[in-house]
């Protein structure tokens, strides 16, 4: 019998693990995705307008209860625009937090009413302001969360978001040749406007120059056009046209201060022409419009003074290959690239070359290789063309 008895318990506890298993197992099954949620519960906004939440449970324990609100909104012209959003939390402290999203839930900017470690908040509102561009969808994530559940229903009942439009709404412009200094706040991005006078392609360089210069590195995250198109951007180069208006977003990753002033600065990149089996002579950052004269195999490789890197895009700006130091056994420099592509007759190429050099020469000749290596013939034929000039100055 008390074998029996035992034998009862142990099932009888086996029982209880089983269901405490498959409780958390649905729990976790019914935990809500915040994305889904965003976009199904957003609230539209228009600029100008004050609206009220539909907040939706993403935690709720004693210690702890936690809601989301969203919002969605598509701005009628290109302008930089203040997000506000405010509560009434009575006794009880509530922390928010705002995040505004592209419609891929890229992450613009955040924002808060407390700062890290804060005890409690600073405020019962909060508000930020970013560059939106015209006809683009953009959300608002806001999450609002308190240790005591008290009171979070009057703090709802309260709460109003709105959008508007910030000053005269234009970001500072940059010119070619010129530089401009960024404030950004951390976690967050700035915008500056661009109106190239020449198509061409230009060269955007970023570098912190606050005080705290050696925290974290800055950079180019994207360019958009007016029409809210992102364009093909490499290493802040990117194809441009005359006459176009232009957005350069650049942010500041892997730091721990508030804020930082980053200069950016904008170059238009030479021009050269070029076509059919050539070498360029070419003196720092420069571009070659190269045209195809026939459906052949192709390796471009330099030659230089130092370490220059190669880009090579289609006649739309997408980029096709890049090297920065695979053409030492053509050139005898590792510092030297080499790539090899299937040109198509006719076809434009825009070559893109940078980096730290004072004189390079770039070659094009025929290539039989797979693409990504000399081939024996041209490390022979090559090799065989370094070793005459050496000889010459040996005299």
């Amino acid at each position: 019998m008390k074998s029996n008895k035992t034998i009862k318990i142990i099932l009888a506890v086996i029982a209880v693990i089983i269901i405490v298993a498959v409780v958390a197992v649905a729990c976790v099954m019914c935990v809500a995705d915040p994305n889904k949620m965003l976009k199904k519960y957003a609230v539209e906004v228009t600029a100008g307008e004050e609206y009220p939440a539909k907040f939706k449970s993403l935690l709720e324990t004693k210690d702890m209860v936690m809601y989301m609100a969203s919002f969605k909104f598509t701005p009628e012209e290109s302008a930089e625009y203040t997000f506000t959003a405010s509560g009434e939390a009575v006794s009880n402290e509530v922390w928010m937090s705002m995040f505004v999203l592209d419609e891929d839930l890229s992450e613009l900017f955040d924002t808060a009413n407390y700062e890290d470690g804060d005890v409690a908040p600073a405020s019962d509102s909060m508000e930020g302001t970013t560059f939106l561009t015209k006809g683009q969808l953009y959300y608002v994530a806001i999450d609002v969360f308190s240790d005591n559940a008290a009171g979070m229903d009057a703090f709802k009942e309260s709460f109003r978001f709105s959008v508007s439009k910030a000053g005269d709404g234009e970001p500072e412009e940059i010119k070619t040749g010129e530089s401009i200094t960024l404030k950004l706040n951390k976690d967050q991005q700035a915008c500056a406007m661009f109106k190239p006078e020449e198509t061409a392609f230009y060269d955007f360089d970023t570098s912190i120059v606050s005080k705290d210069a050696g925290v974290g590195f800055s950079s180019v995250y994207d360019i958009t056009g007016e029409d809210k198109t992102s364009m093909i951007v490499t290493d802040g180069v990117c194809f441009m046209e005359a006459g176009k208006t232009y957005y350069v977003w650049v942010g500041v990753d892997e730091t721990s201060v508030n804020s930082s002033e980053v200069e950016l600065g904008c170059l238009k990149m030479a021009s050269e022409s070029a076509s059919g089996l050539c070498s360029i002579e070419v003196n720092g950052e420069t571009v070659i419009e190269y045209t195809a004269e026939a459906n052949m195999p192709l390796m471009i490789s330099s030659s230089s003074d130092g370490d220059p890197d190669v880009v090579m895009y289609d006649s739309d700006g997408f980029m096709l290959r890049k090297d920065s130091d695979s053409g030492g056994v053509v050139s005898v420099n590792p510092k030297d690239f080499a790539l090899g592509f299937h040109a198509e007759k006719g076809k434009v190429y825009r070559i893109c070359i940078n980096g730290e050099f004072t004189q390079c020469t770039v070659t094009v000749q025929e290539y039989k290789g797979d693409g990504t290596e000399p081939d024996s013939a041209a490390k022979t034929e090559n090799a065989e063309g370094t070793e005459g000039p050496e000889s010459e100055t040996g005299q």
